[in-house]
């Protein structure tokens, strides 16, 4: 059997984790050094939210990626940002690192089983 190790992808302040296997097989999302998503379709969700700001579709109000981690669109002077609050944490994004990390989790999303859920 051939051994499993992790391996990581840092995107600014967040890091994704995943085992190299085949399919990947992802283990979470960190930001600051705490899992804020740990299901490949909570991932996938995160990943749409932000698709949909980068393309201007994104809709007032809130958006839950999983019941710790919201996503909303705030305005600040003239530029707009996507907040991810997780916790008491507020992150805002301006469009060119929602469109990087948008980038990085589809092409990632691609990789791995979205359906391989560990029990």
């Amino acid at each position: 059997m051939k051994e499993m190790y992790e391996r990581t992808v840092v995107i600014g302040i967040f890091t994704l984790v995943y085992q190299y296997t085949r399919p990947l097989r992802f283990v979470g999302l960190t930001m600051y050094g705490s899992c804020i998503v740990k299901d490949p379709f909570e991932l996938h969700r995160l990943g749409i939210f932000l698709k949909a700001y980068v393309s201007n579709r994104l809709s007032a109000g809130e958006h839950p990626v999983n019941a710790g981690v919201v996503l909303y669109r705030e305005r600040v002077g003239h530029e707009e940002f996507i907040m991810l609050k997780a916790g008491d944490l507020i992150v805002p994004m301006d469009k060119t690192t929602a469109m990087e990390m948008q980038s990085i989790l589809e092409r990632f999303i691609s990789r791995i089983d979205l359906f391989d859920i560990p029990l």
